[in-house]
C-alpha cells in the first residue's frame, strides 16, 4: 500500500475527519462502480455507498492499515448491500448470494494479486477502444448512471438488444483488461 494511504489512514484513525475525506476521495469511484453494477436504482447507489463510508468511520479503528483498504470496503459495500437486498425481497434477483460472495472474493483475490492499480489501468486503456454504439452505451449507464429504459430509448432498441450488447461488451473489456495483465505479468 502507498505510503500517503497508510498515512491517511494513521490519521483518520486519530479522529482527522479531513483524512477520511480524503480517502473517501480516492475510493468513492470505486465503491459506487461496486454498487452501480449489483444495482439498479442510481439513487439507491448513491444512498449506499454515503452508508458504506458512514459503516467504514464507524468500524475503522478495527481496520488492519497495513491491507489494501479498496478490498475492505467493497466487503463491507457487499455486506450493506445483501442486508439490502434481504431486507426488500424473500429472495435475491439475479442469482445465489454464496456464489457473488464466491466471485466477489476471487475478483478481490485478482485484484491484490495484481495489484488493482494495474487493473483500473488496463480498464481505462481498453476502454478507449470502445466505438460508436459501445462507447455511448457504456457512457450513458456508467457515466451518465442512466437507467436501462432510457439508455434503450436512446440506442432505440428493445431492452433485450441492450442488455445484450452491454453484456458482450463488459466481456470485450473483461478480455482485454486480462490480455493486458498477462502482457505485464510476462512481458
Amino acid at each position: 500500500m502507498e505510503e500517503a494511504t497508510q498515512e491517511l489512514i494513521g490519521k483518520a484513525k486519530a479522529g482527522d475527519l479531513d483524512a477520511f475525506g480524503r480517502i473517501v476521495l480516492q475510493h468513492e469511484s470505486g465503491v459506487r462502480a461496486y454498487l452501480a453494477v449489483r444495482m439498479n436504482d442510481p439513487a439507491g447507489v448513491d444512498d449506499l455507498a454515503q452508508e458504506v463510508f458512514i459503516t467504514a468511520f464507524r468500524r475503522l479503528e478495527s481496520f488492519d492499515a497495513s491491507k489494501p483498504i479498496g478490498p475492505w470496503l467493497r466487503g463491507i459495500a457487499m455486506n450493506l448491500l445483501r442486508n439490502l437486498i434481504r431486507k426488500h425481497t424473500e429472495a435475491a434477483a439475479g442469482g445465489s448470494e454464496e456464489l457473488d460472495a464466491l466471485l466477489d472474493a476471487r475478483i478481490d483475490q485478482k485484484a491484490e494479486s495484481r495489484g488493482a492499480g494495474n487493473i483500473l489501468e488496463a480498464l481505462r486503456l481498453c476502454l478507449t477502444t470502445l466505438e460508436g454504439k459501445a462507447r455511448e452505451l457504456v457512457h450513458w449507464r456508467y457515466e451518465e448512471e442512466l437507467e436501462m429504459g432510457e439508455v434503450t430509448r436512446r440506442l432505440g432498441c428493445k431492452h433485450s438488444a441492450a442488455t445484450m450488447m452491454l453484456s458482450r461488451i463488459r466481456r470485450q473489456l473483461k478480455d482485454c483488461v486480462e490480455l493486458r495483465l498477462a502482457r505485464d505479468v510476462h512481458p
